[in-house]
Formats: C-alpha cells, sequence, structure tokens
C-alpha cells in the first residue's frame, strides 16, 4: 500500500471538502429529481398501453376491473408510472 503524506495549508484543505461535498450533493439531488419525475410522471391511455404493452381493450378492462387506477379530468384519462408498475408487481405475486 501506497501511503502519502499531503501538505496543505487551511484554506486549500477548506476548499478541496467544499468541491468535494459540492459534487455529492449535486449527483445527490439530480438522482433524487430523477427519482421524483420518474415516480410522478403522468402518462396518457397510448402511452400507457405502449409502456404496458397491451391494446386498448386490455387497459380498459384492467381499468374497469380496478387493477390498474386511472384518474381522469373531463373526457381524459391518465395513468400514473409508479401505480402502473405497482400494480404490475401485485399482478406477479398473486
Amino acid at each position: 500500500m501506497n501511503e502519502e503524506i499531503i501538505v496543505t495549508n487551511h484554506h486549500s484543505l477548506r476548499s478541496i471538502i467544499r468541491e468535494v461535498v459540492q459534487e455529492q450533493l449535486k449527483e445527490f439531488a439530480n438522482n433524487f429529481m430523477n427519482m421524483i419525475k420518474t415516480e410522478d410522471k403522468i402518462l396518457n391511455r397510448n402511452e400507457a398501453m405502449s409502456y404496458l404493452k397491451v391494446s386498448s381493450s386490455t387497459l380498459s378492462r384492467w381499468t374497469k376491473q380496478g387493477i390498474i387506477p386511472s384518474h381522469g379530468c373531463g373526457a381524459r384519462v391518465y395513468y400514473k408510472l409508479s401505480e402502473l408498475e405497482a400494480s404490475l408487481i401485485a399482478l406477479n405475486c398473486s
């Protein structure tokens, strides 16, 4: 194992630590935002059918049977990606 002794002053050490902490915080923030975007993503019927790789009639049947929760605004129907994924997990368990 190679061991090195680094000589630095107080200000340089603070700067190095600050840079490393900022990099780690940016990485954490990006990962966290990606997680939130994925979980809160709203899909329309066509996007949900494409994601699940099912037909319109299958998606309608699953929605009517309560297998997949849906949300609406007027005549439009939307699905939350996180709920679609949770429904798939539940189907695989039964």
